[in-house]
C-alpha cells in the first residue's frame, strides 16, 4: 500500500510516497540526503507522537498509518535563554 508522508521539518516539510513496509529510518535518511533535514537533533514525531530511537525500525504498517503521515523534526528549545 502508498502512503504519502509529508516529511521535514516544522518550516519545511517534503512530500515521499512510500510503501507502508518502509521504515522510518528509510524515510528520514532519504530525507535528510535530499534535503539536508538534520535528525539527530530535536524530537522527531510520526503524526504527533514522539519516536524513540527503538521505532526507527518499525514501519509504517507497525504504526497503522495506511494513507497520509506526518514525519517531523522539531529542534529542542533552550527555554528563550541567551
Amino acid at each position: 500500500m502508498t502512503i504519502n508522508v509529508y516529511c521535514g521539518s516544522v518550516a519545511s516539510r517534503h512530500l515521499y510516497e512510500v510503501s507502508d513496509s518502509d521504515t522510518i529510518k528509510s524515510v528520514m535518511e532519504r530525507c535528510s540526503e535530499e534535503h539536508g533535514v538534520d535528525f539527530n537533533k530535536g524530537m522527531t514525531n510520526l503524526n504527533g507522537m514522539p519516536l524513540k530511537i527503538m521505532d526507527m525500525d518499525k514501519t509504517f504498517a507497525d504504526f497503522e498509518v495506511s494513507d497520509t503521515a506526518f514525519l517531523v523534526n522539531s529542534p529542542k528549545s533552550d527555554g528563550g535563554r541567551q
